[in-house]
């Protein structure tokens, strides 16, 4: 059945940056250390850079937690003011 032309579609908002630290406390809640920083106004970034950031992060969350050898921290965190990201 095809839907009704005048019928909007149900679309979410696109994870951003802000919900980063929700992330990490979901991941966190599953046992893995987690240690999250970001400093400066994120809130200025491209919608876009936004999500690539969050989906990189979340992806970096919830690979290592895929393998049995995995580490068992994960640290991320980046100066907005630079753009730049840093994994220590």
């Amino acid at each position: 059945m095809l839907r009704d032309q005048a019928e909007e579609p149900h679309l979410s908002p696109q994870p951003q940056i802000a919900d980063i630290a929700e992330l990490c406390d979901r991941v966190r809640a599953a046992g893995p250390e987690v240690v999250y920083r970001s400093a400066g106004d994120v809130d200025g970034l491209d919608v876009g850079v936004q999500l690539a950031a969050y989906r990189i992060v979340q992806e970096a969350l919830t690979t290592p937690s895929s393998t049995p050898d995995s580490a068992p921290a994960s640290r991320c965190g980046w100066p907005a003011t630079t753009g730049s990201c840093a994994s220590w």
